[in-house]
């Protein structure tokens, strides 16, 4: 595997972890039905079937998920409906119990990931991803000024860190020198949607 698509690999299962992590708060709180059935609709490479690529992530991306969501389960808010949910919830399996942070109560990644198309087809939501995406690395890149990404945090889940996420494939003790991008990091920490109503 090529380190982009290494990145790329790394980068999606982070995505759908982090969708998966502030959705499921933000929808049992306002349109609860919606958690009830996910559809994953994703760029694909090309537009002669699906890559080997995109078979291979497939595969693997509900272990990957499974591994992280042991160590750190996605929340539930006790004041949200999660009722749409039960057949996704499940028992700890009893294999899985010496990985586990000690939370019993886990989902069932099949039906979550049961519906994954890559698709060359034009998706309006699709395109407004990346045009979004691109504008926000247009800025990190230092192509557009301030009001070119301004309004866009408002678009985003409000977090205590910034919006964005890195990722470096640097080692773990190289000394990182704050980028060139940080005032724009720096507007993407707050504005956002909060995950709670008012």
């Amino acid at each position: 595997m090529s380190p982009q698509l290494y990145v790329q690999s790394v980068s999606m299962t982070e995505l759908i972890y982090n969708v998966l992590y502030h959705a499921d708060i933000f929808y049992a709180f306002r349109e609860p039905s919606e958690l009830g059935r996910y559809s994953w609709i994703i760029d694909a490479k090309g537009r002669d079937g699906t890559t080997d690529w995109e078979h291979w992530w497939s595969r693997m991306v509900r272990p990957m998920l499974q591994s992280k969501s042991l160590r750190q389960p996605f929340p539930r808010v006790e004041e949200g409906d999660y009722s749409y949910q039960v057949h996704m919830r499940m028992g700890l399996p009893e294999h899985l119990r010496p990985f586990s942070n000690g939370n019993d109560n886990c989902f069932d990644l099949r039906p979550i990931l049961e519906d994954v198309d890559f698709s060359s087809e034009t998706q309006a939501g699709l395109e407004a991803v990346d045009i979004l995406a691109n504008a926000v690395r247009r800025s990190l890149s230092g192509n557009y000024q301030r009001y070119g990404w301004i309004e866009i945090p408002r678009l985003m889940i409000h977090r205590n860190d910034h919006y964005i996420r890195l990722f470096t494939v640097a080692g773990a003790n190289v000394d990182i020198e704050l980028p060139e991008y940080a005032d724009v990091l720096n507007d993407f920490r707050a504005g956002g949607r909060s995950l709670f109503p008012s």
